[in-house]
């Protein structure tokens, strides 16, 4: 009769959210500490990744609500491609840009709306794979670019690693000559 292991290996997989689009993936440790799951959203802290969930317990005083979410969106590296276990500092492959799929409330979203990781209801931690629409760039960590046809209880967002290019209010535009 086989042995059971003290303790179940952690899934590194997760629900494939990416859906198209070029991801410029960057290979970045993960924080020893925590676990990733492959479609996490995640901030860069010195050299490690960190998924959305940890940032309140990473801030000296905490953080709520909108600072949360400003926070985060600073520091925003990506969506996590694959997932690492706790006690692992190994490379995850993190793309820095396309569109994703992600769960959120039913909302009145609208293509081009920014959107930030979701609050929890207490407004005192980030989801790590859902979103919420939310106002002005300083929160925001990409754009709705199609909206679900069932009610509205997902989003395929464009992300923008802020880590990785410049702030939206630097971003050239293009003009007619």
């Amino acid at each position: 009769m086989p042995l059971e292991p003290a303790v179940r290996p952690i899934s590194r997989t997760g629900r494939v959210r990416y859906r198209w689009g070029q991801t410029h993936q960057v290979s970045v440790l993960a924080a020893e500490s925590v676990r990733i799951v492959r479609s996490d959203l995640v901030y860069l802290v010195g050299h490690h990744v960190y998924p959305a969930s940890e940032l309140a317990l990473r801030l000296a005083d905490g953080g709520i609500g909108c600072e949360l979410q400003e926070h985060f969106a600073r520091n925003f590296l990506g969506v996590a491609m694959e997932g690492s276990p706790i006690g692992e500092a190994a490379p995850v492959a993190v793309a820095t840009a396309g569109a994703f799929d992600f769960d959120c409330l039913p909302t009145v979203g609208r293509i081009g709306a920014m959107v930030a990781p979701e609050l929890s209801p207490d407004e005192t931690i980030l989801r790590d794979q859902r979103v919420q629409v939310v106002a002005g760039h300083a929160l925001g960590i990409g754009r709705v670019e199609r909206l679900s046809l069932d009610v509205q209880t997902f989003l395929i967002v464009r992300i923008f690693s802020r880590v990785l290019s410049p702030p939206l209010e630097f971003r050239p535009r293009c003009f007619n000559a």
